[in-house]
């Protein structure tokens, strides 16, 4: 799992960021889980105050995990886990947010 760590700067700004790698050996692949960078962003929109919008892109993953629609990654460890693309299920993410995450 991919790890975020939130410092904080001068004048209370936070800085975000994540703490792994590049990953050479799958990039280009379409098989990088992309929760870590998605849950960052989350993470900057409450900071914010936006938090309505994090509660969207939040629900978005979450129903997507109770239906088991994943990364492979994560989709191998669900009972039924039905395994998608970075791409694939980053629009499925999208899709959920766009229509009320009642796709």
């Amino acid at each position: 799992m991919h790890r975020v760590r939130i410092s904080t700067i001068k004048r209370g700004m936070p800085f975000l960021r994540l703490l792994d790698g590049t990953a050479p050996n799958i990039a280009g692949k379409d098989i990088v889980n992309p929760c870590s960078i998605i849950l960052s962003a989350v993470m900057m929109l409450e900071y914010l105050g936006w938090k309505e919008a994090a509660s969207l892109i939040e629900n978005a993953l979450e129903q997507s995990f109770t239906e088991a629609r994943a990364t492979a990654d994560l989709a191998r460890f669900m009972p039924g886990g039905v395994s998608l693309s970075t791409s694939a299920f980053t629009r499925e993410i999208v899709g959920r947010i766009e229509n009320g995450n009642n796709e």
